[in-house]
């Protein structure tokens, strides 16, 4: 509840960024998400959605680079302190790393993939992970929601070649152990 009542803060202000406002409804779609509202959640997403399945740019790489301008050096400076030479690099502006356009646009086609196999609509949920991953094709999030649609699709195979495709999914031992029922 109180990450859902600061992301909509965020979409409250004046002249926000749109890059905080693309923040502010993904961050709004999770926290409804995970309070079982899947409905408003996609009310958040819906922002970027035009006609059918097109899926508007959340915002350009003009914005992201007039969000750079404030760099960490004067937020150093405002706060007296001093900052990690990672933090200071310039795809950091205030400690948060900034995606490119393309990839926040593949951000939301997740989503927007996670959210249809939510509500059981597979077809959708499969164009828009397929989507995800033209766009960026390492992405974890959307193999992992690719194999989640795969599964629920019935194609363990695809779901199981996808998982070995992906060099960036890490498995940890989970300490559970399964018994065959008799």
């Amino acid at each position: 509840m109180k990450a859902l009542s600061i992301a909509r803060s965020l979409l409250e202000l004046p002249e926000c960024s749109r890059i905080y406002i693309f923040l502010g409804h993904v961050y709004a779609a999770e926290a409804l998400c995970l309070l079982n509202r899947a409905k408003d959640a996609a009310d958040h997403l819906m922002t970027y959605l035009s006609g059918g399945n097109n899926v508007d740019l959340p915002f350009s790489e003009e914005d992201s680079e007039q969000l750079q301008g404030v760099r960490a050096v004067d937020y150093e400076e405002l706060n007296g302190g001093s900052m990690s030479a990672k933090s200071s690099s310039p795809e950091y502006t205030l400690g948060i790393v900034f995606l490119k356009p393309e990839e926040a646009l593949a951000s939301l086609y997740v989503n927007f993939a996670a959210l249809y196999a939510m509500q059981g609509e597979l077809d959708q949920a499969r164009q828009f992970v397929a989507q995800a991953l033209s766009m960026v094709p390492n992405s974890p999030e959307a193999t992992l929601t690719a194999v989640y649609v795969d599964l629920k699709l019935g194609k363990s195979q695809e779901a199981l070649a996808k998982l070995k495709q992906c060099s960036r999914v890490t498995f940890l031992p989970s300490g559970l152990t399964l018994n065959k029922a008799s």
